[in-house]
């Protein structure tokens, strides 16, 4: 039975079921089971900074070397992994959870979600931390961003949603910040929602868990544009 590992990576109330501690000692454990470079990325929430200082913290003192990408979502951080050849990566989210929730997901080196097995491995190397090598460095993923954006156009999708028209609801997170570059890269004509980066807002009453405020918005785009036809 994990005792640290959800669903999802390591998931609670920051200050209550997952502090900057945990952070630390999730680091450290990812440094000693990797053994390699690391690239962490978090999404708009006010806890993440933190979280992510003390999970760099443990993973320098662990000897890994830490590629901060910023504020990205999730898939970018599990693409840069893999792209880089980092050993792991690490995201700084709660997904659709609401602000005063924070989470550490990672992956493995080939940017997919650790096994059961991977997972036990790193909670028994939390709670039996080894002893910090010599200390690991950290530096920032230049161009992490648009590298991710550009991902798109590069792998043959380019205009792969031509012709249609999107409503985006953002929900104030880190797609806020590349969600539509990356649907006009593809084509679409866009219209984005809730697309600031408002950590104190994040999923509260938008997002993926209230569909009803995304209909209501293009309901009422149907009824402009109507009007604006009608005129």
């Amino acid at each position: 039975m994990p005792k640290y590992f959800g669903t999802d990576g390591i998931r609670g109330v920051y200050g209550a079921e997952l502090t900057d501690e945990t952070a630390f000692r999730t680091g450290a454990a990812l440094a000693a089971y990797f053994k390699g470079a690391c690239v962490t990325g978090r999404d708009t929430r006010a806890s993440g900074e933190a979280l992510q200082e003390a999970l760099t913290a443990g993973l320098l003192y662990g000897g890994a070397s830490v590629k901060t990408a910023g504020i990205l979502p999730t898939p970018a951080v599990s693409m840069l992994t893999r792209a880089s050849g980092a050993a792991c990566g690490v995201m700084i989210s709660a997904s659709h959870n609401p602000p005063q929730y924070n989470g550490i997901k990672v992956f493995g080196g080939e940017g997919i979600k650790l096994t059961g097995r991977q997972e036990e491995a790193v909670e028994y190397l939390i709670d039996n931390p080894e002893a910090g090598g010599p200390r690991g460095s950290a530096s920032r993923f230049a161009g992490a961003r648009e590298f991710y954006v550009e991902s798109f156009s590069e792998c043959g999708t380019r205009d792969a949603l031509k012709g249609l028209n999107v409503l985006l609801d953002c929900g104030f997170g880190a797609a806020g910040g590349v969600a539509r570059e990356v649907f006009e890269s593809l084509g679409a004509g866009v219209v984005s929602v809730n697309d600031t980066p408002r950590g104190d807002l994040i999923n509260v009453g938008c997002g993926a868990l209230h569909i009803e405020k995304l209909q209501i918005t293009n309901h009422k785009l149907q009824m402009r544009d109507e009007l604006t036809i009608n005129n």
